[in-house]
């Protein structure tokens, strides 16, 4: 199957029918362009605050959070050093362990916290 190369106008063969160009390199040039109208179709149209620095910034999709790599690297630094809420388990363990302290069962201790 003849084709024509779609960076330099060459006449090539190929076997695929989807195949645009004929060479590595204009291969490599043809990526780069559709890369660079992708880079200029995406607009900063989400304007959010930074929840590490609190600075104003616009986001390229909405799912960014931080303004910068910097932020975002010190945001989960911050998440994960964060203290842990205690669950429900652990409370419920917890006065189960008072009411077995006092020679009750958990049900008459509930009861008498109750009253």
């Amino acid at each position: 199957m003849t084709k024509t190369c779609v960076i330099c106008g060459k006449t090539f063969e190929s076997y695929r029918p989807n195949a645009m160009t004929c060479s590595y390199e204009c291969r490599k040039i043809m990526i780069k362009r559709n890369h660079a109208e992708k880079v200029k179709r995406l607009e900063y149209t989400f304007k959010k605050v930074c929840p590490t620095c609190g600075k104003e910034f616009m986001a390229r999709t909405s799912a960014q959070l931080y303004c910068s790599d910097e932020c975002r690297i010190k945001g989960a630094l911050l998440k994960r050093n964060a203290p842990k809420p205690k669950k429900t388990m652990d409370r419920l363990k917890e006065i189960a362990l008072e009411a077995t302290k006092n020679g009750m069962t958990y049900g008459e201790y509930v009861a008498r916290m109750m009253k």
